[in-house]
């Protein structure tokens, strides 16, 4: 799979606490996170970010 997509294919976890690495099978190269549990940490974190203080 590798052979066909290229090495730009293969990235590492976009997560604040990961560095887990991933292959990018997504249409347009566009993928940031090894799993779905690090994209809903990284959305939660800026959720929180931007809600501020309570």
């Amino acid at each position: 799979m590798i052979a066909t997509l290229g090495p730009n294919r293969l990235g590492v976890c976009a997560g604040l606490s990961c560095r887990g690495t991933f292959v990018d099978l997504s249409r347009n190269g566009s993928k940031q996170y090894c799993t779905r549990t690090c994209a809903h940490r990284a959305g939660v974190a800026a959720y929180r970010s931007r809600r501020g203080p309570n």
